[in-house]
């Protein structure tokens, strides 16, 4: 599950009248900030810190790309293996789980454990935290641009 950035044409205009180690400060300045808009927002999700673990976000050519790893992610979803940050982004219908290998689910309720042969999940109305992310800092990459010309005295 990924997300890439990338600006428009004018951003283009503007980085190419730079030197090339400007513009690799420039999309390292916006994987920063990506990265930061990120990690608060997944912070709402964190259970076992594996959402948080296995985000990333990496400079790509001409852009910056965020996501969630596969790593312990995988989940069976109607026979295929899907990465469970999908429904965490996108939400879920009202569904009924049962055991995969087990011949009961297991859960803590109240200090006790909670056995069912099946049981059956509300649905979920999602958290596009990928997304918002990446729209919270593509908003920003101008003034990301002008913050990065400042500092460098270019400005």
């Amino acid at each position: 599950m990924q997300l890439i950035i990338k600006g428009d044409t004018e951003l283009y205009r503007r980085l190419d009248s730079l030197e090339k180690v400007m513009q690799k400060t420039f999309w390292l300045a916006v994987r920063d900030d990506y990265e930061d808009n990120l990690m608060r927002n997944i912070k709402p999700h964190f259970q076992t810190g594996r959402l948080e673990r296995n985000a990333y976000v990496k400079p790509i050519d001409n852009g910056v790309e965020g996501g969630i790893k596969d790593n312990g992610m995988m989940v069976n979803w109607k026979g295929r293996r899907m990465n469970y940050a999908y429904f965490v982004h996108e939400g879920t219908r009202s569904h009924p789980i049962e055991p995969n290998k087990k011949k009961a689910l297991r859960w803590e309720s109240g200090g006790k454990f909670v056995f069912a042969k099946k049981v059956q999940h509300p649905g979920y109305k999602g958290d596009p935290f990928l997304k918002n992310a990446a729209q919270k800092t593509f908003k920003r990459l101008n003034e990301i641009f002008t913050n990065e010309l400042k500092s460098k005295g270019v400005i």
